[in-house]
């Protein structure tokens, strides 16, 4: 494929709404995908990394995309069934494996919805979300690089994972204690609380606060 320069074809990914080639939703989740909008888009690795070189991304490392699918599931739902490029290459791993909110890998099979199969390679990684009955994502260190990605998946070159909520709030000086205050029958106060943990889930805010109740 000859490769030029894409920047209007790719997509931010939101993390709420329903889209398919446009995206209508208020929280951004740093992802940017590209899809040939006419035929399968189909791109080899040395052309994903140049479709995104060229844009001012980069490819995801494993443990970012694992995090990033499973905490958004916008992304999950753009992603499934897809296969791309990831930035890592090679790995010792065969088998199943379960990840931590770090992205870790632990030997193991668990909940699918956290569970990875990894097949043993020295190649690239090509990711694929599955949505299968034993793993959500798997991962190919076996192939040839120049397989093809159905999408192409970056994120901007300073782009970081934002801290957990707990993390956030230990950042900006807001105590346990202090969230304790934040009563759940009061709206401003959920408000409040939103605001400090910048959460749009109205019932995640719910659910924190009463765990953290649950401590005294």
């Amino acid at each position: 494929m000859n490769v030029q320069k894409q920047t209007a074809q790719f997509r931010e990914v939101k993390s709420t709404g329903t889209f398919v080639r446009e995206f209508h939703a208020s929280k951004a989740t740093g992802v940017f995908i590209y899809q040939n909008e006419k035929i399968r888009f189909l791109a080899n690795r040395a052309e994903s990394m140049s479709l995104l070189k060229q844009n001012g991304l980069r490819a995801l490392t494993h443990q970012e995309a694992l995090i990033l699918i499973d905490q958004n599931p916008e992304l999950d739902r753009q992603l499934y069934t897809e296969r791309f490029w990831l930035a890592d290459e090679g790995s010792e791993l065969s088998g199943y494996y379960t990840f931590n909110e770090k992205g870790k890998l632990t030997e193991g099979k668990g909940d699918p919805k956290i569970t990875v199969y990894v097949l043993k390679g020295s190649q690239p990684m090509m990711m694929q979300v599955m949505g299968g009955a034993n793993e959500h994502y798997f991962i190919d260190t076996h192939n040839d690089p120049s397989w093809d990605a159905s999408v192409v998946v970056g994120v901007k070159d300073d782009f970081a994972i934002a801290p957990k909520t707990e993390e956030k709030a230990n950042i900006i000086g807001i105590t346990a204690e202090q969230l304790f205050e934040l009563r759940r029958d009061s709206i401003q106060e959920l408000s409040e609380a939103q605001n400090i943990l910048g959460s749009n889930s109205l019932q995640k805010t719910i659910r924190l606060i009463e765990a953290l109740r649950a401590r005294e």
